[in-house]
């Protein structure tokens, strides 16, 4: 079973997941923490789901552009907009190098638990800065490095990523002022029934 697929047979139940919310809470709160956002800021969502994260900050920006290639997440997400009567979320379905999204210049973006499913990192890396104005910036939420147990075998993923290695691929696509921390640390229950605590960590960086 492809990662799209699954996501489209969790959708209908993610947003009643509380380590799913508390990760979205607690990424949308480092982002309002660190990056100076006001109601000209254009925003990136990449790997946006439900859309947990931005419905958090979307009364601080001036536009979000959601883009996921789960089509079961993105009805979720636009029964919400609809049911909120937010005007500033706008969704697109597949990924970050379609043409739609050519002409965008994004003051912010950012992705959460969404890079471990990328097969190839430093191209969507990237991607990231070339869709970002100059000053705009890049927020990473994800997986520190785990043995494999926070998705099982149902998925083929990268298990975390160390932050400084994270940080010099960054750096390498031309970012600077990189900074990483620990954001938060998830409880889970594994596929053989062990309770275990998984790290996060936060990646802040801009474009010169």
């Amino acid at each position: 079973m492809t990662d799209q697929k699954l996501f489209d047979d969790m959708a209908a139940d993610w947003d009643d997941n509380p380590r799913i919310t508390e990760m979205a809470a607690t990424f949308a709160a480092h982002i309002r923490q660190q990056v100076p956002l006001t109601d000209q800021t254009r925003a990136l969502d990449f790997g946006c789901g439900t859309g947990q994260v931005s419905i958090r900050l979307c009364p601080a920006l001036h536009s979000i552009a959601m883009v996921d290639t789960s089509e079961g997440m993105l009805k979720v997400l636009r029964k919400k907009i609809a049911r909120t009567g937010v005007r500033n979320m706008h969704v697109f379905e597949g990924d970050l190098f379609q043409e739609r999204l050519e002409e965008k210049n994004f003051d912010l973006a950012y992705a959460l638990m969404t890079l471990h499913h990328i097969k190839e990192v430093p191209p969507i890396l990237s991607r990231f800065y070339d869709l970002l104005s100059s000053g705009g910036y890049l927020c990473i939420g994800d997986l520190e490095p785990e043995d494999g147990s926070f998705h099982g075998e149902d998925m083929e993923v990268h298990c975390g990523f160390d932050p400084c290695e994270l940080q010099k691929q960054v750096e390498d696509c031309g970012f600077s002022k990189v900074r990483t921390c620990r954001m938060l640390m998830v409880e889970k229950t594994t596929q053989d029934g062990k309770h275990k605590p998984f790290p996060l960590f936060f990646l802040i960086a801009q474009k010169p």
